[in-house]
C-alpha cells in the first residue's frame, strides 16, 4: 500500500542538505533524542440484530538512520474484529555523530481499524462503545546549536453512514513534543434503522525525526536550518495527516 503521508520522503531530502551545509570537523557530539506514543481502545456493545465485521486496514511501520543513529519500534500492535479494535503505537530514536559525519534518525507508525455495523433485524437498534485514547511526544537535545528533533502523534476516531456518505470526527487531536499529553474516554451510542450500516474508524501515527552533527569548533553552525526542518517538518506531516484522514 503507498504511503498517504510524504514526510519522511521530503525529510531524507532535507535533511541530506541540512548535513552536507552543516557538517564540519569539531570536537564535541550532540545528540538529538525522540519518542512518541499512542494508545487507543474501542469496544462495543450491540444486540443480536446487529453484525458487526473488523478488519484491520493499515499497519505501516517505517524506520531509516544514517550514520549513527538508532529509530527503534518499540510497539506496533494492531487488530480488530466485531466487537472491538486495539492500537498501541511507539518510536523512539537518536541521531548522535560520530567521527567527521553527521546522524540523522527517522521513525513512523501509521496504523488504521475499522468495524462496519449493520442492522440485520426489522426494528430500531442500538449500538453503544467505549473509545479510550491516550497520547504523548517528547524530545530532548545536548546541543540547540548542532541538532534538531520533533515528535508528533495524531489520533483520529470517527463514524460513516454508508447511506448518506456523512463522515463525523468523534475524536481529532494532533500533538508535536511542545504539546501536553493527552488522554481521554468517550462512549457514543449509535441508532440504526433496519437494514443500515455505519463504520466506526480509528486512524493512529506516531513520528519522531533527529538530526545531529559534530559541533563546528572553527566552522559556522547552523542552528536556525536544525530547527527549522525538525519542528516544521513534524508541523507539516501532522496537518496533511489530520487533513487528508479519511479523504
Amino acid at each position: 500500500m503507498e504511503r498517504s503521508n510524504k514526510f519522511f520522503g521530503l525529510g531524507k531530502t532535507l535533511a541530506a542538505g541540512a548535513l552536507a551545509l552543516a557538517m564540519v570537523p569539531g570536537s564535541a557530539l550532540a545528540t538529538a533524542t525522540y519518542d512518541a506514543e499512542a494508545f487507543t481502545f474501542l469496544g462495543l456493545e450491540y444486540g443480536a440484530d446487529i453484525a458487526g465485521v473488523g478488519a484491520v486496514d493499515l499497519d505501516d511501520p517505517y524506520t531509516e538512520t544514517k550514520g549513527n543513529a538508532d529509530a527503534v519500534i518499540l510497539a506496533d500492535s494492531v487488530a480488530a474484529n466485531g466487537f472491538s479494535s486495539l492500537q498501541d503505537a511507539w518510536v523512539t530514536g537518536e541521531a548522535n555523530p560520530t567521527g567527521g559525519a553527521g546522524s540523522t534518525s527517522f521513525a513512523s507508525l501509521d496504523t488504521a481499524t475499522s468495524i462496519t455495523l449493520t442492522n440485520t433485524g426489522d426494528e430500531e437498534a442500538f449500538v453503544s462503545a467505549v473509545f479510550d485514547y491516550s497520547g504523548s511526544a517528547s524530545t530532548w537535545l545536548d546541543d540547540l546549536a548542532n541538532e534538531a528533533a520533533g515528535a508528533g502523534v495524531s489520533v483520529l476516531f470517527g463514524v460513516i453512514d454508508f447511506a448518506t456518505g456523512a463522515v463525523e470526527d468523534l475524536v481529532n487531536i494532533a500533538i508535536t513534543e511542545t504539546d501536553d499529553p493527552f488522554e481521554g474516554a468517550i462512549n457514543p451510542e449509535f441508532s440504526l434503522s433496519p437494514g443500515q450500516s455505519i463504520g466506526l474508524f480509528v486512524d493512529v501515527s506516531v513520528d519522531g525525526l533527529a538530526l545531529s552533527v559534530k559541533e563546528p569548533g572553527q566552522g559556522v553552525p547552523v542552528p536556525a536550518t536544525l530547527a527549522l526542518l525538525g519542528i516544521g517538518l513534524l508541523g507539516f506531516a501532522l496537518r496533511k495527516r489530520l487533513g487528508s484522514a479519511r479523504s
